[in-house]
């Protein structure tokens, strides 16, 4: 898994990162996770990062966030990626 997430690291270092959070936690604690989706663990992990890289955006550059939400989740490809860039600059 650790090689995985490391070739992950290369194209997405973003969602490693918090691949590799969750990851950890469940090295840590197995039982802490048994029977639960680690699936469903990280597209939750991944949806609110996204929200929180989202709303970050829209309160810097005041715009709407159901708006930036919009046009992301409809017109961008790879829009967390792209919000990430354009926020970092």
């Amino acid at each position: 898994m650790d090689e995985t997430i490391d070739n992950l690291e290369k194209i997405n270092k973003p969602k490693a990162d918090i691949i590799r959070s969750l990851w950890d936690k469940v090295k840590q604690n197995p039982q802490e996770y048994a029977g639960t989706s680690i699936s469903q663990l990280v597209e939750d992990l991944i949806n609110k990062e996204n929200h929180r890289l989202m709303q970050e955006f829209a309160d810097k550059y005041k715009v709407d966030y159901n708006d930036l939400r919009y046009v992301i989740n409809n017109y961008v490809l790879m829009g967390t990626v792209l919000v990430k860039k354009v926020w970092q600059k």
